[in-house]
């Protein structure tokens, strides 16, 4: 019965809803909670189109944008954020990997870290204003849903940095028929929100999952949580910049 429930696991691993369940979840449903990830980023780009739809019945989309942004960080609880803030400090602020390591772990935030951030959230923000509002709510849908797909397959492909930390404990319930059905659950979540455009998202998205993995490899010698997050927080601004520029050049009336 827990392994049938484990994709509900995946809302208790990507943001502050609490799921009980999570802490007692058997290694075999560790891996189908996290092939759940792109359903459960659906389901958070539903509640954030959705928002965005009634918002819009009275404010301007600049300010609709800026909600928007602000939601989606009070449902995760502001975590990827700070994988995304702790990542950059961590892999571009430490002249060693014992270094890397520890600011990484530490829970104040440095210059390369503040700096990614404000860019991250500007670019975001650019995006959801320059978009019209029927392929903003799609955009928002397969942002988030290939984001998520981005923190599963970096933690299947790459192993963790160290043996302690949410990496390390969720990498050895993954297996290949998780990653199987994860990548097509993006894939379908894609072409359903952006035709043939989703493919070309996915293959963004895998990109950058790769390069994010290869770095942290290099610099940490592995993954850790934070690395997750922040690749899937570049993920999510690459779809958003992609949809931008598909939909002026007419690829979405």
């Amino acid at each position: 019965m827990r392994t049938l429930l484990a994709p509900l696991a995946g809302f208790g691993f990507l943001t502050v809803i609490p799921v009980p369940m999570v802490g007692t979840l058997p290694a075999g449903a560790l891996g189908w909670a996290v092939a759940s990830f792109p359903l459960v980023g659906a389901c958070l780009g539903g509640v954030a189109a959705g928002a965005d739809r009634l918002l819009s019945l009275w404010l301007p989309p600049s300010v609709v944008s800026a909600l928007l942004l602000s939601l989606l960080l009070a449902f995760t609880g502001a975590m990827h954020l700070d994988g995304f803030m702790d990542s950059f400090d961590g892999l571009f602020g430490g002249r060693n990997r014992e270094r890397r390591q520890e600011i990484m772990k530490d829970s104040r935030v440095g210059s390369y870290g503040i700096a990614a951030a404000g860019s991250l959230l500007l670019t975001e923000y650019g995006c959801l204003v320059a978009l019209p509002s029927g392929p903003r709510l799609l955009a928002l849908i397969a942002a988030i849903s290939l984001s998520r797909w981005a923190m599963a397959i970096v933690l299947w492909a790459f192993a963790p940095a160290s043996e302690k930390g949410l990496a390390a404990w969720l990498k050895p319930g993954i297996r290949a028929c998780h990653a199987v059905v994860c990548t097509l659950l993006a894939g379908v979540i894609g072409v359903c929100c952006l035709g043939w455009m989703g493919l070309v998202a996915l293959g963004a998205a895998g990109l950058v999952a790769f390069l994010a993995g290869c770095v942290a490899r290099s610099r940490l010698g592995g993954i850790t949580g934070d690395i997750c997050g922040g690749a899937g927080q570049l993920v999510e601004v690459v779809v958003l910049v992609l949809a931008v520029g598909w939909t002026a050049s007419g690829g979405v009336g």
